[in-house]
């Protein structure tokens, strides 16, 4: 009784060795850079930023720091000194515009840190809808050809090493994951405003 329940406990150890399950690679990073989503995300991005940095207050700190340092300049040549009065007057304005400066100086460094906090919000959103439509895809492809098990081949572990430290000749669904991507419809894009009915 005891060899046949062993025997029973083996036979089935073995039929399910010898089932072992189709497993597929796919690299999720290559079909995310090669997405036009993402390029459009970055060039977006891209323009964006140089907008909050060169923003118009930007412009006006430019020249208000030009201006200072004229007159700093001017208060230091010792070429052309000035009269008591004059240099009074002119160390006066100096320090009302440098307070200015500093002022706009940190509305503009509050407003950039604002702009570019909410421009990585907006990425990280894109990226993350970006990335489920390569997840979705490559699920899909591989579960229509039958796989068990799909590993992404392009990615790390937390400490930077690959996750897959080692694969034979696996199947590489990359390829197809991106045909798919490339032949998907393009979805009509919400106006958000209703359209009248005639």
């Amino acid at each position: 009784m005891f060899r046949l329940r062993h025997l029973f406990s083996l036979l089935i150890l073995v039929q399910t060795l010898s089932a072992a399950p189709k497993v597929a690679v796919v690299r999720m990073a290559e079909i995310y850079a090669g997405l036009p989503e993402t390029r459009t995300l970055q060039e977006q991005q891209k323009t964006k930023r140089a907008e909050a940095l060169n923003a118009p207050a930007v412009e006006a700190l430019r020249k208000l720091l030009a201006e200072l340092d004229v007159i700093e300049k001017r208060l230091a040549d010792k070429s052309r000194p000035l009269d008591t009065l004059s240099a009074q007057t002119l160390t006066r304005g100096y320090e009302l515009k440098r307070h200015e400066a500093q002022a706009l100086r940190n509305e503009v460094q509050k407003t950039r840190d604002e702009s570019l906090a909410e421009l990585n919000r907006e990425m990280i959103g894109e990226m993350r809808k970006n990335l489920t439509l390569v997840h979705d895809a490559a699920l899909s492809v591989a579960k229509e050809q039958g796989f068990d098990l799909l590993f992404d081949g392009s990615g790390n572990t937390n400490t930077g090493t690959p996750f897959i430290l080692y694969q034979g000749a696996p199947v590489d669904l990359t390829g197809q994951v991106a045909e798919s991507l490339s032949k998907r419809s393009a979805q009509p894009v919400a106006s958000g405003t209703n359209s009248e009915k005639p």
